[in-house]
């Protein structure tokens, strides 16, 4: 988690290539994690354990804070006297943060939701809890 007391080290130029690459990395996570949490919280019950939905919403808090960073660090690129070619890959890669925060914000609401249905959570439930939540999804089903 990145805190006040951290120092945030502004790059030159030259490591465009990297955050490019960062971001776009970024993006397919991001994807992959939406992907995921979307066939797990389309199941009746949690089928993630704690400690994995507590891993996503730690993954993507994190990667929330750097997207920051990163609008920050394009900004600044931005104002230097820069290539064509750096200009339109600067371009290219602010177009592509709002798709991240897009995933990133589904990403933390299914991830949240599961917190409420984890394997723990449904285990600690009586087995008339349980079957009186099968019958009101079958009822708005």
């Amino acid at each position: 988690m990145i805190t006040e007391r951290d120092q945030i080290q502004w790059q030159p130029i030259s490591m465009l290539s990297t955050v490019a690459c960062f971001i776009d990395r970024n993006i397919d996570n991001a994807t992959e994690h939406v992907a995921n949490l979307r066939y797990f919280h389309q199941r009746p019950y949690g089928t993630l354990d704690e400690h994995t939905v507590t891993r996503f919403i730690r993954l993507i808090t994190t990667d929330f804070e750097y997207l920051d960073i990163f609008t920050e660090q394009l900004r600044r690129w931005k104002t230097e006297c820069l290539a064509q070619p750096l200009r339109q890959e600067i371009t290219r890669l602010e177009q592509q943060l709002p798709r991240l925060r897009a995933l990133l914000t589904e990403a933390m609401s299914l991830a949240r939701d599961m917190e409420e249905r984890t394997i723990e959570k449904v285990m600690a439930k009586s087995h008339l809890q349980l079957g009186l939540e099968a019958l009101l999804r079958t009822r708005k089903g």
